[in-house]
């Protein structure tokens, strides 16, 4: 899911991108602004969920052994 919202909000295909943009009235480029500070984050969480695979299944590990 995370994949695909990052997919989806950045440019140039991003069709979320261009929903909030219509929705919002706003232009491209300050919504692609405002959300610079969202896809690092995304990004970090993404990568750190694929490739450290324990830190996801810790807690469903400690409730079903």
């Amino acid at each position: 899911m995370l994949n695909l919202a990052i997919g989806s909000t950045t440019p140039p295909v991003g069709a979320g991108l261009f929903v909030g943009c219509t929705m919002g009235k706003a232009t491209m480029e300050r919504l692609s602004k405002a959300m610079l500070a969202l896809w690092p984050a995304m990004v970090f969480v993404l990568l750190t969920t694929t490739y450290v695979p324990w830190l996801t299944t810790f807690l469903p590990d400690l409730i079903m052994p």
